[in-house]
C-alpha cells in the first residue's frame, strides 16, 4: 500500500473510534521531549495545539508502573480553552525501538474517545507506521541535503567545527525564521567544546541573547519559553525554543529566539533533529583524521604568518602588518597591537585590524591600573575572557561590542615589551585554541623583533658616523631623499647647509690640543643647540658637518648661517678658539629637486666660503662659481687670465705636484673642481656639464645596484672627467665650427691628459682610469686604447653614456640641442655599439621615470 492508501484506510477505521486527530511523535534525540513527526486529520479537524511538542511525562501520566494508560486522559487546553480527550497507548515494536508514542484525540464533548475501538486496530496501525515514518523523514532528508552539503563545504575550507556549526545555525534561522540563535556543541570523541552564535537581527543585545542561554544551559528549560520570560530579560515581544540534542558522538544545547508575530516552519523540530543526526554523522566520520588534518592547518598558518613578519625590519612596517597577519592567522574579528609609552606607564594602541571600530578612549590609552591590560603588563601573565561580563566590558575600554578577549604578553628577558589583543564581538569566540596558536607563534615573534633590533643596529653602522653618532653622508642623503618626497608631496621647502671647519686639520694634529674624536663630538653639541630642533645633523667623515632643516626658505638659511659664523668668530676672539666655520647653503626647490643637485649646490656654496677666507656662509649660483673658479686658478698660476693648452696644462701639473694641501687655503680636490669648473665656463656651450654629468652618473650607478665606495669614485670621476681638457689649444677648445679630423684627433687627447694630471695625486689615483677610458666604445672602436666591451672599467662604461646624453642635448655652435626623448633614442640605437646594452637600457628607464631634468 502506498501512502494515500493507509491514510484512506486508517481515517476509516478510527472515525467510529470517536478520534478527531491522531499524532505520532518522535524522541528528539538524548531528550525527554518528544515533536510531531507527522499527525492524521479526521473530520478535518487539526490537533490541539498544546501537543506540538510534549514532554514524556505528560504521555505517561506518571502511574505507580510507569506504563502508559490505556484508557482515557483528559486535558484542559490552553490555548483553546477546551477540555481534550487523548489515548497515548503502549505498543512496542521492534522497528520502531520505542522512540516513538501515538496520540490519538478529540475534544467533542458529544462523543467521547472510545479506546477499546482503537485496541484492534493496533496491530494494524503498526504495520503502516514504518511506511509513514520513512515517508516523512525521506522528506525531512530532502530538505536538509543542500544545508548538509552547505556546511561540509563550510567545514572542510579551514576544518573547523565552529564554521560548520555557525553555517547551520545561518541555515537553520533562515527556514525556521530565527532572528537569533545559540549552538553549544561538545564532542564525545576529542573533548571539545564549540560555542556559536547567530543574530539575524542586530537590533537584539546579543549579551541578553548570551545570558538567557546560559541560564538555560545550567538549570535546563522548557521547550517553549514565554513571551513572559523573554520580556522579565528585557527581550520583549520574541518567543523562543530552547532544548538538548544528543546522540552517541555529541550532544549539543540550541536557543532559538522568534518574532512573536513570525510564522516559522511547522516542521522545524524535524528538520532540526534531521540536520543535527546528519552534522553528527559528518563529523563522526572526519573526527578520526581531523586532529592531523588540523595540524596540518595550523602549521601552514604558522608557516605563512612566519613567511610574512619575519622579512620585515623597518619597525614600522612590522607594527602596520602585524595585527593583519595575526587576524588572518588566528581567524578571528580583531587584533591591536600595543607598546608602552613614558616609561612604561602608559600603554598606546599602534596599530588594529578588524572588524570592532574602536572608541576615542581605546585609541589614545588604555591607562589606568584596573583596566585588563594594565593587569596583564603588570603580572606578564595571558589574560582570556571567553565571555566578558558588564563589568569586565567596562575594563576593555576599546569597544562595548567586545564579548570575548585575549590579552597576551611578549616578553623579553621577564619583560612585557609588546602586548597583542586578541577580541570578537560574540562570546566565546575568542577560546584556549587561540591561545594555543599564539604560543606556537609567540618565539617567531621574538625573532622578528630581535631582527628588528639586529637590523637597526647594522643602520647604525651604514648610516652612522663613528667617531660622532651622526648620519654619514649615505644617511644623510637617505634623509634627505625622505624629505623630498614630503616636499613634493606637500609643498614643503627645506634648507641644507654643509658646515666646514676651517684650518681643522692642523688642529687635530697639534699634540697639546684635545683629539680630533672629542673635538668633533663638541662641535657637534654645539651645533645641535644652535640649529633648530628638528634639524636633521650628520658628518661626512673629514671636517664637514651637515645640516637639514625643515620649514625654512634660502634666505632664513643663509641668515641662520651667517649668524651661527658670526658666534664662531665670537668665540675665537674671546675664548682663543682656534676653529672657524665656512658654511654652504642650499635650499629645495630653488637650488634642486633631488639629492645630488641640492648636495652639489650646497657644497659648491661651501667651497666659495672657503675661498673667500673662511668664517662666512654663501649660498651657489653658477655664474658666481666660475668667476670664482678662474679667480682660484689665475691665483694659483699668478696671471690674471689664462688660456687652454700645453703650456698652462705644464704650470698646473707643477703647481699640483708640490700641493699637498694648503692649510690656510683649498684642498687639492677644491683646486681640482675649481679647474673643471674653469674649462666649463671656457667651453661656453657646454655649461655646467661636468656638474650635471656627475648627477647622471650618481643615479645611474644607485639604479645599477654598485656599492658605496663605486658610487663615491663615480661621482668625483664625472665632475673631473673633462679636466684634461686644459691641455687642449684655445682655439680648438672655443671654435665655433665642427672640428677638422686633425683637430678632432688632438681633441681626443683630453681624456689621457685628464688621467696624466689626476694620476700622481694620491687621493685622486683611483679615478684616473675612469677618467682615460671615458671615451671608450662597446665595440671597440673608441679611444684612447681601443678597448672593447667589458675590458672597459664598468665605471667608463657608464660616464660614457652620461656623456654622451648630456652632450646631445646641450646646444653646439653647429647644431642645436637635441630633445631628451630624441637623445634617448640615439642612446638605445647605439646600444651594443657605442654603449654598453645593459646600462645604455637601464639609463633610458631611468631618464623616462624621471620626467625632469636633474
Amino acid at each position: 500500500m502506498d501512502v494515500r492508501s493507509i491514510t484512506r484506510y486508517l481515517k476509516r477505521q478510527l472515525k467510529p473510534a470517536g478520534a478527531q486527530w491522531f499524532v505520532v511523535y518522535e524522541r528528539l534525540l538524548g531528550s525527554t521531549l518528544f515533536y510531531p513527526l507527522f499527525d492524521l486529520h479526521l473530520a478535518r479537524h487539526a490537533p490541539d495545539p498544546d501537543f506540538a511538542v510534549v514532554d514524556d511525562v505528560f504521555l505517561r501520566r506518571l502511574t505507580t508502573t510507569g506504563r502508559i494508560r490505556k484508557s482515557v486522559s483528559t486535558h484542559h487546553s490552553a490555548a483553546t480553552g477546551q477540555t481534550i480527550v487523548f489515548y497515548s497507548p503502549d505498543f512496542v515494536h521492534s522497528a520502531l525501538q520505542q522512540d516513538y508514542r501515538i496520540v490519538f484525540g478529540t475534544s467533542n464533548r458529544d462523543r467521547s474517545l472510545q479506546p477499546q475501538q482503537i485496541r484492534p486496530l493496533l496491530p494494524r496501525l503498526e504495520s503502516c507506521l514504518l511506511p509513514l515514518i520513512r515517508n516523512t523523514h525521506s522528506r525531512f532528508r530532502r530538505i536538509c541535503r543542500p544545508w548538509v552539503q552547505e556546511i561540509r563545504q563550510a567545514y572542510f575550507k579551514d576544518l573547523s567545527y565552529r564554521d560548520a556549526l555557525t553555517r547551520a545555525l545561518e541555515l537553520v534561522a533562515g527556514v525556521c525564521g530565527s532572528c537569533a540563535g545559540r549552538i553549544l556543541l561538545r564532542s564525545n570523541m576529542s573533548h571539545t567544546t564549540t560555542y556559536v552564535s547567530a543574530d539575524q537581527d542586530r537590533s537584539i543585545d546579543s549579551e541578553q541573547v548570551h545570558r538567557i542561554f546560559r541560564v538555560l544551559l545550567d538549570n535546563g528549560g522548557p521547550v517553549r519559553i514565554p513571551e513572559s520570560v523573554l520580556a522579565r530579560q528585557d527581550l520583549p515581544g520574541f518567543r523562543g525554543l530552547f532544548f538538548h540534542l544528543e546522540d552517541e558522538n555529541f550532544s549539543a544545547a540550541i536557543l532559538l529566539l522568534f518574532d512573536s508575530q513570525a510564522n516559522g516552519h511547522g516542521d522545524i523540530f524535524g528538520i532540526l533533529r534531521e540536520m543535527v543526526l546528519q552534522v553528527s554523522h559528518f563529523l563522526a566520520e572526519t573526527s578520526p583524521l581531523n586532529a592531523k588534518l588540523r595540524d596540518s592547518f595550523i602549521n601552514r598558518d604558522l608557516q605563512n604568518a612566519v613567511m610574512g613578519l619575519l622579512p620585515l625590519l623597518e619597525r614600522d612596517e612590522f607594527i602596520h602588518s602585524l595585527p593583519c597577519m595575526i587576524r588572518e592567522y588566528l581567524r578571528v574579528g580583531y587584533v591591536a597591537f600595543y607598546l608602552p609609552e613614558s616609561e612604561g606607564f602608559n600603554w598606546r594602541r599602534h596599530q588594529h585590524d578588524g572588524e570592532i571600530q574602536p572608541t576615542s578612549t581605546g585609541q589614545l590609552r588604555e591607562a589606568h591600573s584596573n583596566c585588563l591590560l594594565m593587569q596583564c603588563v603588570h603580572s606578564g601573565k595571558t589574560i582570556l575572557k571567553t565571555v566578558l561580563s558588564g563589568k569586565e566590558k567596562s575594563q576593555v575600554l576599546d569597544s562595548p561590542s567586545i564579548a570575548s578577549v585575549l590579552y597576551y604578553p611578549l616578553q623579553e628577558k621577564g619583560e612585557v615589551v609588546a602586548l597583542l589583543k586578541i577580541a570578537d564581538h560574540t562570546p566565546s569566540a575568542i577560546t584556549f585554541a587561540h591561545l594555543h596558536r599564539l604560543r606556537m607563534l609567540e618565539p617567531y615573534l621574538i625573532t622578528a623583533l630581535e631582527n628588528i633590533s639586529r637590523y637597526h643596529i647594522l643602520l647604525q653602522m651604514v648610516f652612522r658616523d663613528s667617531e660622532t653618532g651622526l648620519l654619514n653622508r649615505r644617511g644623510f642623503e637617505e634623509q634627505i631623499a625622505r624629505q623630498l618626497d614630503v616636499g613634493k608631496t606637500r609643498g614643503r621647502h627645506f634648507a641644507i647647509m654643509f658646515i666646514g671647519l676651517d684650518r681643522s686639520e692642523s688642529h687635530f694634529h697639534s699634540p697639546s690640543l684635545m683629539s680630533r674624536r672629542r673635538l668633533l663630538l663638541a662641535h657637534s653639541q654645539w651645533l645641535q643647540v644652535k640649529l633648530p630642533p628638528t634639524t636633521i645633523i650628520g658628518f661626512d667623515g673629514e671636517s664637514t658637518f651637515q645640516a637639514l632643516i625643515t620649514e625654512m626658505d634660502l634666505n632664513e638659511a643663509l641668515k641662520l648661517a651667517r649668524n651661527i659664523c658670526w658666534e664662531r668668530k665670537m668665540l675665537h676672539a674671546e675664548e682663543n678658539e682656534t676653529v672657524t666655520y665656512s658654511i654652504g647653503v642650499s635650499s629645495f626647490p630653488l637650488n634642486g629637486t633631488n639629492v645630488e643637485a641640492l648636495s652639489l649646490a650646497a657644497e659648491q656654496a661651501l667651497m666659495i666660503s672657503r675661498y673667500q677666507g673662511g668664517d662666512t656662509a654663501s649660498i651657489m649660483g653658477s655664474e658666481i662659481l666660475k668667476k670664482l673658479s678662474l679667480e682660484i686658478l689665475s691665483g694659483l698660476l699668478g696671471r690674471r687670465t689664462f688660456k687652454t693648452g700645453p703650456e698652462l696644462l705644464d704650470g698646473v701639473m707643477e703647481k699640483i705636484s708640490i700641493r699637498d694641501q694648503d692649510q690656510n687655503g683649498l684642498t687639492v680636490f677644491e683646486v681640482i673642481n675649481s679647474l673643471v669648473t674653469a674649462v666649463d665656463a671656457k667651453d661656453h656651450y657646454t655649461g655646467n656639464h661636468s656638474s650635471e654629468s656627475s648627477i647622471f652618473s650618481v643615479a645611474l650607478a644607485k639604479r645599477l645596484g654598485l656599492d658605496e665606495q663605486a658610487v663615491e669614485r663615480l661621482r668625483i670621476a664625472s665632475k673631473l672627467h673633462d679636466v684634461g681638457k686644459i691641455g687642449i689649444p684655445e682655439y680648438i677648445l672655443c671654435k665655433q665650427e665642427k672640428l677638422s679630423i686633425d683637430e678632432m684627433e688632438v681633441m681626443k687627447r683630453h681624456s689621457e691628459i685628464g688621467a696624466r694630471i689626476i694620476r700622481p695625486i694620491s687621493s685622486l689615483r683611483h679615478i684616473a682610469d675612469i677618467i682615460e677610458h671615458h671615451h671608450e666604445r662597446w665595440d671597440g672602436t673608441g679611444y684612447p686604447n681601443n678597448l672593447r666591451g667589458e675590458e672597459i672599467p664598468l665605471e667608463s662604461r657608464i660616464l660614457a653614456v652620461v656623456d654622451a646624453f648630456h652632450a646631445m642635448i646641450s646646444d653646439r655652435p653647429y647644431r642645436n640641442a637635441m630633445s631628451r626623448e630624441t637623445a634617448l633614442e640615439e642612446i638605445a640605437r647605439e646600444a651594443g655599439h657605442q654603449f654598453d646594452p645593459y646600462i645604455s637600457r637601464q639609463f633610458v628607464d631611468l631618464m623616462h621615470e624621471r620626467k625632469t631634468a636633474l
